[in-house]
């Protein structure tokens, strides 16, 4: 379904009538349809931070990272400051254990797996004294809790990193705009009708609205989320 698609049935649903021809440019009740809408659509996809449908990747070369931070230390890879060029601009978070990199000169014949550490321990075992500015081809990888970047060795050439993460959630702007996920969009207003009814102080729409809603967000979650899968021996 449409963005308009979505705001239409809402509409209907919620006694506002068949609706209006165009999401822009609304006001009064049609606005908050319009406004409804995109909240449901943005607390589903905040729902769980590792939804299938927000799963992306990236790539970037470390020649195009920009230094941020103090001569004599390798350069943080910020993000969220856009300090790569190539980066996405939308990353919520990345996926741990999915990095890997190659020599851009060689090309991805000679790409490896990074081995991921949680910060606090790769900052214990590689930010202390000379290792803090050891270069080299990069084996770990580790995530600053500020979504920055960190690798050891430091690039001593100019290699291809390679990843995954998830997005931010999206919102809709434009009558054609389709949700992210390619099934079960009318939990979107299943969602949204819960909200009505919340705010208008009609608990029979936000029963009616949670009774198909919490059904089509569990069909959604079955689709949408990692299977869970045995766990590496303890010993």
């Amino acid at each position: 379904m449409t963005f308009l698609e979505l705001v239409q049935r809402y509409c209907v649903e919620s006694g506002l009538g068949s609706g209006p021809s165009t999401v822009i440019g609304q006001t009064d009740d049609y606005l908050k349809a319009v406004n409804d809408i995109n909240t449901a659509y943005k607390e589903i996809q905040g729902q769980h931070e590792d939804w299938l449908f927000l799963l992306k990747s990236f790539a970037f070369s470390s020649s195009d990272i920009v230094a941020t931070t103090p001569t004599g230390m390798p350069a943080e890879i910020s993000f969220q400051d856009t300090t790569v060029s190539t980066m996405p601009t939308d990353i919520s978070a990345f996926r741990e254990g999915k990095f890997s990199c190659f020599l851009t000169a060689t090309g991805s014949s000679d790409e490896q797996q990074l081995i991921f550490l949680p910060w606090d321990r790769f900052r214990l075992t590689f930010y202390q004294g000379a290792n803090r500015n050891n270069t080299g081809r990069p084996a770990y990888v580790s995530i600053k809790p500020s979504l920055e970047l960190r690798f050891h060795p430091y690039f001593d050439a100019d290699y291809t990193v390679v990843g995954e993460y998830y997005q931010e959630p999206q919102k809709m702007v434009y009558d054609t705009d389709v949700p992210v996920f390619k099934q079960h969009h009318e939990a979107i207003m299943w969602k949204a009708l819960m909200l009505y009814g919340a705010a208008m102080s009609e608990p029979d729409k936000y029963a009616f609205g949670r009774a198909q809603y919490v059904p089509m967000l569990r069909k959604l979650e079955i689709t949408q989320l990692p299977r869970m899968t045995f766990g590496r021996p303890l010993v």
